[in-house]
């Protein structure tokens, strides 16, 4: 989903995901992943890009992962 704003998902699935994958919903937290993935990564790369941060140092997957983790807290 690019560009996941409220407008795009008028029924709050995402919302709805989260909610389920927080409480233990697997099937949940694997449809949010596959909502969200995408989109996430392509932020992840653009504030790496942003802040001139070294590939070594923080890749986009490990911000996507602590991102999701926090998420689903």
């Amino acid at each position: 989903m690019t560009g996941a704003h409220k407008e795009d998902d008028p029924a709050g699935t995402i919302t709805k995901l989260v909610a389920q994958a927080r409480v233990g919903d697997e099937a949940a937290r694997d449809r949010l992943f596959e909502r969200v993935d995408g989109e996430l990564r392509a932020v992840a790369r653009s504030m790496l890009r942003a802040h001139r941060v070294q590939p070594a140092v923080l890749r986009g997957t490990e911000l996507v992962n602590a991102a999701c983790a926090r998420l689903l807290g």
